[in-house]
């Protein structure tokens, strides 16, 4: 009788086990792919957003550049060499947040 009541303890046991398996995990895990779903879209629009931000930043900063470009072809008082007016071009996009180093380690053009 001690056997069958350990056989039967040790099933009943196992049941147990399988139950709180179910009911804590199995039932989490049935519904988590589609508690992400929320957050892998507003990752997406995040990431497109970012995008279109980027796309804009180098647009306006070839627009400052071409204005500052022009700018100095029509003044003749300046007396800048090509040097100075690249590093006053970078020392302006640096102000601007980098715009220009970060296209360039991304290796993106306007």
């Amino acid at each position: 009788m001690r056997l069958n009541n350990s056989t039967v303890n040790w099933g009943n046991h196992l049941v147990n086990q399988i139950q709180n398996v179910q009911d804590n995990l199995y039932n989490q895990l049935k519904y988590s792919c589609r508690e992400f779903d929320s957050y892998r879209e507003l990752l997406k629009k995040r990431n497109e957003e970012g995008e279109q931000y980027a796309k804009y930043k180098i647009k306006l900063e070839g627009k400052k550049e071409k204005l500052f470009n022009s700018s100095f072809n029509k003044s003749s008082k300046s007396s800048l060499t090509e040097e100075e007016k690249r590093k006053c071009i970078n020392h302006c996009s640096l102000e601007t947040g980098g715009l220009r180093k970060h296209v360039a380690r991304r290796g993106t053009g306007a």
